[in-house]
């Protein structure tokens, strides 16, 4: 039987817990930017689209859906920001 020392790979295999937090706190920043970012263009887009008047029938319903999904996704959106804002 052959005995191999396996502690070298074992410590280059586990992670370092000061190098694994200052890789997230120079990424976490840049990620919570874009989700940030991404839920407020969600909004905007939903304001503009209920702010236009409808022109006929078409444009109504469209605005409608809006309405719809709005009303089923924006607790979510709000909660996501805040927890994304929270984290600074």
């Amino acid at each position: 039987m052959i005995k191999v020392s396996t502690l070298s790979i074992r410590e280059r295999l586990m992670p370092v817990p000061k190098a694994c937090l200052a890789i997230l706190r120079k990424q976490l920043p840049a990620t919570v930017k874009r989700r940030i970012q991404a839920q407020q263009l969600w909004l905007q887009e939903q304001i503009n689209a209920i702010s236009k008047d409808p022109q006929g029938v078409g444009a109504y319903v469209r605005q409608f859906k809006c309405m719809e999904s709005i009303d089923q996704h924006f607790q979510r959106v709000k909660d996501t920001i805040q927890l994304n804002s929270s984290i600074f």
